[in-house]
């Protein structure tokens, strides 16, 4: 989001929600002496932004630390999680891969679609309105859809003949 509004492009947000952003309680100095009653004045939180930590996440150096981590204390998690990953690194920091990323979108802003080889084949197993489209490898999904006020007044009709029928 930081990056969309540094663009340009208008995100009603809040500057809270950056990394890096804290609320942080000013000191107060009571004045209290023995004995006395001194009154104790509130000082308001103030908004404190930290670029350096802000910056850390923005190249990754928290996911760095995840993935040290994870390579450390457990070697099952981290080949799940991160086993591609592993092979882009090549030894490097996230931070690196992540400099190069920027240098890529500065260099050509443009998205390109990228073109599949052949459409995704999708057979229907079952007609609207309760849609199931099954795929070519045998996976199954359900794609609701509404119906229309003819095909729901054909649906009742069909209901009332097959119960006038059953009495």
């Amino acid at each position: 989001m930081k990056g969309a509004c540094d663009g340009g492009i208008n995100i009603p947000h809040n500057e809270r929600r950056f990394p890096g952003t804290r609320m942080e309680k000013a000191e107060v100095e009571t004045g209290k002496k023995r004995g006395g009653g001194a009154v104790e004045e509130k000082a308001k939180p103030k908004l404190v932004f930290k670029a350096e930590e802000h910056l850390e996440h923005i190249m990754g150096v928290h996911v760095q630390e995840y993935y040290d981590l994870l390579k450390a204390e457990n070697p099952s998690s981290f080949k799940r999680q991160f086993s591609v990953w592993e092979k882009n690194l090549k030894g490097k920091k996230f931070a690196d891969l992540y400099k190069a990323c920027h240098e890529a979108i500065r260099k050509n802003p443009e998205r390109t679609k990228t073109v599949r080889k052949q459409a995704p084949v999708r057979k229907v197993v079952q007609p609207k309105p309760t849609l199931i489209q099954q795929n070519s490898k045998g996976q199954k999904w359900l794609r609701p859809q509404k119906i229309g006020c003819a095909l729901r007044h054909e649906r009742v009709q069909a209901r009332i003949a097959k119960i006038s029928a059953d009495l």
